[in-house]
């Protein structure tokens, strides 16, 4: 991945890091340091996922665990509960903070944002949230952290086509599509987008000597110096109701 961003890079296509972040939202009311128990005072939410789902809700409730242990070693994992469904989240926020004295939220993915209003009420003046991939809808005691999802997605598409070319070197032609089980313009919908944007990126790349010749020297070395490596993406799509064109809406 190292290599990808290097070479990317220097060939003038990447616009921001795939890790940047963007925070919105006024700034939360503090509470004194000497009433804060990390250990204790942090929980987390999931959006119906599992904390060892290999995806935000692990990622969150990890990072929140390098966080207390990071202040104070003797510290266990923090507070957290499993909704096993959308209604669940909204009875989660309260039931968190009754039964466990919970004076900051984690709340990864976008579920949350249907609800996020609702957590704010319920967390009141003196309580806060770290709300990741969504809006705060200008409540005061939020944060929202918010992915260049289309850079992510589009880093992912350009290194799935070098490492398929590489694994299959007689092929010239290969074939991406996504699918996204829910829509939403914050994450899902902008990964997929980027995703498929890798596609011309990808064959744009391909007019560049650096890039052909980091990811396909040896295909190069093989053909002699004179060799042409012709490898293209293209789309191709998952379902009936596919867009017909890059203009199409839906």
């Amino acid at each position: 991945m190292k290599k990808l961003l290097s070479i990317l890079g220097a060939v003038g296509i990447v616009a921001s890091s795939a890790s940047t972040v963007v925070a919105c939202g006024p700034k939360v009311k503090e509470i004194p340091f000497d009433k804060y128990n990390y250990g204790k005072d942090l929980g987390l939410i999931t959006d119906t996922g599992k904390i060892n789902d290999k995806s935000f809700n692990q990622s969150g409730f990890e990072a929140g665990n390098d966080f207390v242990k990071a202040l104070d070693s003797k510290n266990g994992e923090i507070t957290k509960i499993e909704p096993e469904t959308l209604s669940d989240i909204k009875t989660s926020y309260s039931k968190i903070i009754k039964n466990n004295g919970v004076n900051t939220l984690i709340l990864p993915g976008f579920q949350h944002q249907d609800y996020i209003s609702t957590a704010s009420k319920i967390m009141g003046a003196h309580r806060s949230a770290v709300f990741l991939d969504g809006d705060t809808n200008g409540t005061s005691n939020v944060i929202g952290l918010k992915y260049k999802a289309d850079i992510s997605g589009f880093y992912a598409g350009i290194a799935s086509i070098i490492e398929y070319f590489q694994l299959n070197k007689s092929d010239t032609i290969v074939k991406l599509a996504t699918f996204g089980g829910i829509a939403n313009p914050v994450a899902v919908t902008s990964y997929m987008t980027g995703f498929m944007a890798s596609i011309d990126g990808f064959n744009e790349l391909m007019k560049n000597d650096t890039f052909k010749r980091t990811f396909f020297g040896s295909q190069i070395k093989a053909l002699g110096e004179d060799g042409e490596v012709s490898y293209k993406a293209e789309r191709t799509g998952t379902q009936s109701s596919n867009p017909s064109s890059d203009t199409d809406a839906s």
